[in-house]
């Protein structure tokens, strides 16, 4: 999977921008407006989030974001969506490779407080207790907190949606009139950046789960 660093998407910011000593922009706001980029690219360029866990006998009501620890609340969050689609493991217990199967029934979702929980029929389950399940969801590309920290989302994407919000910010200062005649290619930079988009655009995952409604 491709990856780009946020120091490479910076200095290649910079390469463009000819502001590599940060005298227009600063560090900071170049960062800033790497992750703007990065949380506009949602809802069209997303990562495909799953989680697994086995299906305990007795137990029908699983809570996305605890499955087990090793896939805690962190691994289900930046997804308001919540689950899109549920598989079963053919095989019971720890099987490699294992085939699996979509339900289209026998599972429902709802919202319990902040979380999404997965209803199974107790007829499923004590069938299919000890089964793997897969859970796919759709989720936002978190923002880089350091230089070294990697995104997925496109590269060319990101350079002229971050140019964009460059384009957007207060960045005037003393001389620098430069950034004017820059900011006029705000709207080209939206263009190409949205037509990158298009490009690498990802269609929702098609929902098989019954979304049930609490009185």
């Amino acid at each position: 999977m491709y990856k780009v660093s946020r120091g490479t998407l910076r200095g290649n910011l910079d390469t463009y921008t000819g502001d590599a000593a940060n005298v227009i922009w600063s560090a900071e706001q170049k960062n800033l407006s790497i992750d703007m980029a990065i949380t506009s690219a949602w809802p069209e360029i997303y990562h495909k989030g799953r989680l697994e866990f086995l299906l305990a006998a007795g137990s029908y009501v699983y809570i996305v974001n605890h499955f087990v620890p090793e896939h805690s609340i962190a691994s289900a969050t930046r997804a308001p969506y919540g689950p899109a689609q549920v598989w079963v493991s053919l095989e019971a217990g720890a099987a490699s490779p294992r085939r699996y199967r979509q339900l289209r029934r026998s599972v429902s979702c709802r919202v319990e407080g902040a979380a999404w929980a997965l209803q199974f029929d107790k007829e499923f389950v004590d069938t299919y207790g000890g089964h793997a399940i897969e859970v796919l969801y759709e989720q936002m590309y978190p923002t880089l907190s350091s230089d070294e920290a990697e995104t997925e989302v496109p590269e060319d994407y990101l350079l002229p949606r971050a140019l964009f919000e460059l384009c957007g910010q207060m960045t005037l200062k003393g001389h620098h009139t430069d950034v004017a005649t820059f900011a006029k290619e705000r709207p080209n930079f939206w263009e190409q950046a949205e037509r990158a988009k298009r490009r690498h655009m990802r269609l929702a995952l098609p929902r098989s789960i019954a979304i049930r409604s609490e009185g």
